[in-house]
């Protein structure tokens, strides 16, 4: 049936004029009736298409959901073995490392990579593939030693080198049982004679461990007050004793080195760690009288030694590869760079004692307007913007005398004409 557009009346399909007002029917009048009477297949075709996509849409999202979900709670370093080798070999200084001679454990999914003087276990994430645990040894030797630091220093991109030798030599003495930087802590196997380092689990793992580092720090300061004290005591009865005997007129036939010059040369004829630092300095970084010294590393991993005796006995500060400062002002700064961040610390020291005093960190890799990356800025470890970055640098730009280093033997000399 097809209806009138005129009268409305419907009439016969076959129709071509309207038989009550004698209408006459277009083409396009009859092919609108017969679509309106033709059933809809593309549009339900049409609907049930739009729904099972959407049912698809929606399947890939709970599952994407799902994976974050678990995933959640991974803990691993922003690098892969690759991207490991990479790291190492730039802090290294050299292309210690070989990316295709990593070997993977089946079982596990580990990767291991063994040298004559070395070897290195990355633990993997088995989703991520990244890596969530390093293990360095043996730490008996030179290189396993290096190696270890320069493992700490990229698992935590913030922690100092001098800071990261540190932390091993009290690991290995067994004074730490774990040293925590930021995100990533580090602990010794003595069994296997290794260190390993893994990023850290929760927040509350990180105060606890500050907390105890902390408490002590406060017992050695009060053992310390309390020899220094003994010492004091001890002294000024000596020297009552010495003051109630006769006074002699004899002179000594030769003066004696003071006590300060046997002190320095004894610790550079000694000590352990002269092995790393083969060039020497005489700086007068305070006006007390009594020089300090400078020593600079023979590898870069080493970095520098601040060397200084505190009245009693001689002290060092391991330090990064750079150092500058103004005499006689009692302030220095010590600074490098690693893996793309630019990294200064500046020190004051006045009668033997050593006070850190600012921070700084500059992400110097992507320090340019095509690089894609945020740039940015940190002072004692906080995010601040470029400007106030650089005036807080700029207090510091006095400090720019560099120290002109011998031998050994040359500085031993220097010592004893002082």
């Amino acid at each position: 049936m097809k209806t009138c557009s005129r009268c409305g009346r419907a009439s016969a399909d076959t129709a071509n004029t309207c038989p009550y007002c004698g209408l006459r029917f277009s083409y396009e009048t009859m092919m609108n009736n017969y679509n309106a009477q033709k059933p809809n297949n593309n549009r339900k075709k049409l609907i049930i298409l739009m729904c099972s996509l959407i049912g698809v849409v929606f399947i890939l999202v709970a599952v994407l959901l799902v994976v974050l979900f678990m995933r959640k709670d991974t803990k691993s370093f922003d690098f892969d073995c690759k991207g490991y080798t990479s790291q190492m070999n730039s802090l290294l200084g050299d292309d210690k490392l070989d990316e295709n001679k990593w070997v993977v454990f089946n079982d596990t999914g580990d990767y291991k990579y063994t040298e004559d003087s070395f070897e290195i276990e990355l633990g993997t994430d088995t989703q991520s593939k990244k890596v969530n645990k390093i293990c360095v040894g043996p730490s008996d030797s030179e290189t396993g030693i290096k190696m270890a630091a320069a493992s700490m220093m990229v698992a935590d991109g913030k922690t100092e080198q001098s800071t990261a030798m540190d932390d091993i030599v009290a690991l290995k003495k067994g004074t730490e049982k774990k040293v925590i930087h930021n995100n990533a802590v580090t602990e010794y196997n003595t069994d296997k004679k290794s260190f390993i380092i893994k990023p850290v689990n929760s927040e509350a793992e990180i105060i606890t461990t500050k907390a105890a580092e902390a408490t002590t720090a406060h017992v050695t300061a009060a053992e310390t007050t309390e020899e220094v004290t003994e010492e004091k005591t001890t002294e000024e009865q000596t020297t009552v004793e010495e003051t109630t005997e006769e006074e002699t007129t004899e002179e000594p036939t030769e003066a004696p080195t003071a006590e300060w010059k046997q002190a320095y040369i004894d610790f550079l004829n000694d000590s352990d760690e002269t092995k790393y630092y083969d060039k020497y300095a005489l700086v007068e970084v305070d006006d007390d009288g009594i020089p300090e010294l400078y020593g600079a590393g023979n590898f870069h991993m080493a970095g520098s030694n601040f060397i200084y005796y505190d009245g009693s006995s001689v002290q060092s500060k391991k330090m990064m590869s750079g150092f500058a400062y103004s005499p006689k002002s009692g302030v220095l700064k010590t600074t490098d760079m690693y893996s793309g961040v630019s990294s200064s610390a500046f020190y004051s020291f006045s009668a033997g004692v050593l006070t850190q005093l600012d921070v700084a960190n500059e992400d110097v890799a992507n320090d340019s307007e095509n690089s894609g990356q945020d740039i940015w800025y940190k002072w004692n470890n906080k995010m601040v913007s470029k400007e106030e970055y650089y005036d807080n640098l700029a207090k510091y730009d006095y400090l720019d005398t560099t120290p002109v280093t011998v031998s050994k033997q040359e500085i031993i000399a220097k010592i004893q004409a002082y």
